[in-house]
Parts: C-alpha cells; structure tokens; sequence
C-alpha cells in the first residue's frame, strides 16, 4: 500500500506543474503542495514532533 506522502513525492518529482489542488481561484502545483508539506513537516519537527507523534489541526477547508 503506497502512503499519500509516497504519493505526493512521485507527482511531484514526475509533474511538478502540474495542478493538485483548486481553492477557489487559487491553483497549486504538486511541487508546491509538496514544497508545502515539508515546510509544515520542518515546523514540526523544529518543535520537537517526530514521526509516530500525533498531532490535531483544525483549520478551514483552504489550502493553509
């Protein structure tokens, strides 16, 4: 079973360009979720949360 970070990397890597997600006028790119995902990922882990942590987000359905 692939995870969605193995996926998220593969699309990035293979179409960077190409559109991941719509948020009302705003386009992202799979290389800009992916850059996104590690700047979030870095964030965390600067905190001290590593793998296996669990963490709770509540944010609006938007891409931030």
């Amino acid at each position: 079973m692939t995870t969605l970070p193995a996926k998220l990397a593969r699309n990035a890597a293979g179409d960077p360009g190409r559109i991941a997600l719509v948020d009302g006028e705003r386009r992202v790119s799979y290389g800009g979720l992916w850059d996104a995902a590690c700047r979030f990922a870095a964030a965390l882990a600067a905190r001290g949360i590593g793998a296996g942590d669990r963490v709770a987000v509540l944010l609006p359905n938007s891409f931030e």
